[in-house]
């Protein structure tokens, strides 16, 4: 018998809180997927650094959860750390189980070590990409993390051959520091000019730039046996969905293939209206799904990832290989030194992604063929100095100066950043 569902075993609800309702069961009931995912340390070496981390079902990532419309998902998670932890299920509209949400003195406490905590997740008629991740702490967050796959309903894409695919891949995008954590994360409350320049050190220098918790680099001593970047093998004129997910800390990291353009067929969950782009711009906890057609000649090509703003670092690679093609182990374990260019932040092509209508997603509201009435939310950003009191933040900039700000402070930050604070208003 596993443990209680919603609850630490052994301990009672977090106080004050009351059980949601629970959703109307399915017509058809299926039996629950159950999975159980163990967090532990252990030495890792993702981009060749021996160092210590936390492993999932002693891996990194963690293992990918495949579920299908109405299954009914149990997570029974092991702490085996030495703190408090919560797993979050970023994206996933959980139906009828609010204590399952993973959020630490507020929907659970933290789970303790040695503690087992079983969590149940409705799926209904969910579809995309999502991910589950620690969120006990942003250190836990930079290795406790795992993809989880709804697959489309089998009705959902019938007769859509602009969505068509051969296979999937999951790609994860990532960051990798090489300071241990405990001396990243002591700091509280507002930095002085003396902890600002020390914190700066983790919120610009990640060591690596990892896909699916691989990267290459040598490091003197601290060097393991990693094989090196990871590879994607490909059958040549097949088209491919790949799910990109962000999992970065402080940057949003792009994602680009060599001589490939990609498609984007989902959002966050979202199916949409097919848009041809040549990158993504990928944010923390992001998920785009993108179709690739592998119609370049047979060969291996790379995978890029890299941070904006930069500079960052220049190893965030990954290989796709073509079946067929004369393997290439010196591009596996190639070392690219320096940091990436700066590069501001785009506008991109994210005001052309649209949900399609004519998928009719059953978990999204209809969309309306009209509107009765429009209400525009002009938002305004006011910058505030240590100096300036609470009582300027009814001031507020018009569109064009904020417009301006936003693309000035695209460029990277003086030292006296940390004295600056914004307001923002609608």
């Amino acid at each position: 018998m596993g443990p209680p569902a919603g609850f630490p075993m052994g301990g009672p609800p977090p106080p004050g809180l009351q059980m949601a309702r629970p959703m109307p069961p399915p017509l058809v009931r299926k039996p629950p997927v159950i999975q159980q995912l163990v967090f532990e340390y252990g030495d890792i070496a993702p981009d060749n650094f021996v160092q210590k981390g936390i492993l999932i079902n002693q891996r990194f990532p963690g293992p990918p959860i495949r579920v299908q419309w109405l299954d009914t998902l149990i997570i029974d998670v092991t702490n085996n750390l030495d703190h408090g932890i919560a797993l979050h299920f970023h994206g996933l509209r959980n139906y009828g189980e609010s204590f399952s949400d993973g959020v630490p003195y507020i929907t659970q406490e933290p789970i303790p070590p040695g503690g087992v905590f079983r969590y149940t997740i409705n799926i209904g008629y969910q579809t995309g990409t999502f991910l589950y991740h620690l969120q006990s702490s942003v250190a836990d967050q930079i290795w406790g993390f795992g993809p989880i796959i709804i697959e489309d309903g089998p009705e959902l894409l019938a007769n859509q051959p602009a969505y068509y695919h051969f296979w999937d891949h999951v790609l994860i995008l990532s960051q990798c520091w090489h300071t241990a954590m405990s001396k990243l994360f002591k700091l509280e409350g507002p930095l002085n000019s003396e902890q600002a320049k020390y914190f700066k050190g983790f919120s610009s220098e990640p060591a690596s730039i990892l896909i699916n918790g691989r990267s290459y680099g040598k490091w003197g001593k601290r060097n393991g046996l990693t094989e090196g970047y990871e590879v994607i093998t490909v059958q040549p004129e097949k088209t491919y969905r790949l799910r990109v997910i962000g999992g970065g800390i402080d940057s949003i990291l792009t994602f680009a293939i060599e001589s490939h353009k990609m498609t984007i067929m989902e959002v966050d969950g979202t199916i949409i209206e097919p848009l041809e782009v040549d990158r993504l711009e990928v944010n923390s906890g992001q998920r785009y799904s993108i179709l690739v057609t592998m119609d370049q000649e047979v060969g291996t090509y790379l995978i890029t990832s890299e941070m904006i703003p930069g500079p960052g670092p220049n190893n965030g690679k990954a290989i796709l290989q073509y079946e067929g093609a004369e393997v290439d182990v010196a591009k596996r374990t190639k070392v690219y030194k320096g940091n990436s260019t700066f590069e501001k932040l785009k506008r991109w092509e994210g005001s052309k992604l649209s949900p399609n209508p004519v998928i009719r997603q059953p978990d999204i509201y209809p969309l309306p063929k009209s509107v009765d009435r429009e209400i525009v939310i002009t938002m305004t950003r006011k910058k505030k100095t240590k100096e300036a009191s609470d009582d300027d933040d009814d001031e507020s900039e018009d569109d064009d100066k904020s417009d301006k700000k936003t693309k000035r402070d695209a460029s990277p930050k003086s030292d006296d950043s940390h004295d600056t604070s914004y307001s923002y208003q609608g």
